[in-house]
C-alpha cells in the first residue's frame, strides 16, 4: 500500500506543512507503508495545503482515495493544528480498513 503526500506550493501556509507530513510519514513508515511525495500513482493520496485556498488538490483531478488537509481543516472539518496529523492518520487508517 503506498500513500502519497500531494503538497500545496507553499505561498500562504498556517500550519507547519513539513512537520504535519513528517509525523504522517513516520507512522505509516512503522507500519511498513511506502510513503511518497507528490505523485499521484499511490493508493491513498494526502492533500497538504497550507491553507483554506486547498491548492494542492484543487490543481489535481485525481479520483483516488484520499484525505484533505487545507490549513487547519481535515476534509473540511475544523481541527486544532496540534490534532491534524492524529485525526489525517485516523481518516487513512479508516480508508484502509
Amino acid at each position: 500500500m503506498t500513500l502519497s503526500i500531494k503538497f500545496c506550493g507553499g505561498c500562504n501556509p498556517r500550519i507547519d506543512r513539513g512537520r504535519i507530513a513528517d509525523q504522517i510519514r513516520n507512522y505509516f513508515l512503522k507500519y511498513g507503508m511506502s510513503v511518497i511525495f507528490n505523485d499521484l500513482e499511490a493508493d491513498i493520496i494526502l492533500y497538504l495545503s497550507g491553507c483554506t485556498a486547498n491548492c494542492a488538490e484543487r490543481y489535481t483531478k485525481c479520483d483516488k482515495m484520499s484525505v484533505v488537509i487545507a490549513g487547519t481543516t481535515v476534509n473540511a472539518i475544523e481541527v486544532y493544528e496540534r490534532q491534524l496529523s492524529i485525526v489525517v492518520i485516523e481518516k487513512i487508517t479508516e480508508l484502509l480498513e
